[in-house]
């Protein structure tokens, strides 16, 4: 029981390892609706979709590893007490991830706005 719920909890940081790792050399191809990191800035053209990728991608690879080691040594303090009260540590854990899986978005955004204008070109 206990892996399982290690596994469900390193979930969010695994897939913020996985799409840092797969984002950071390969962000996708054309801006899109549909897939990729996606605000209004960083779809303004091609240069800054690619560079908002790779900025997020490096954040949200270390963030993940941080958080996957964080989670895991919580969940083994953790992991002889009541199953209840392991639900509730891991319940406010997983929020406390999805917190963090878009606090990214904040230093993206201001990376884009110092290096790009407000038409998607690159400031000299």
């Amino acid at each position: 029981m206990i892996l399982f719920l290690l596994l469900v909890t390193l979930l969010l940081p695994f897939t913020m390892i996985g799409f840092g790792l797969a984002w950071k050399n390969h962000p996708p191809k054309v801006v899109n609706d549909f897939y990729g990191y996606r605000t209004k800035q960083s779809m303004k053209s091609q240069q800054t979709w690619d560079f908002a990728h790779r900025y997020f991608a490096r954040i949200w690879l270390y963030l993940g590893i941080v958080l996957a080691i964080v989670s895991t040594i919580i969940i083994l303090v953790f992991c002889r007490i009541d199953l209840d009260s392991l639900g509730e540590i891991i319940s406010v854990l997983v929020v406390i991830q999805c917190m963090i899986l878009c606090l990214p978005i904040i230093p993206t955004e201001i990376k884009l706005k110092k290096h790009f204008d407000r038409f998607g070109r690159r400031k000299n």
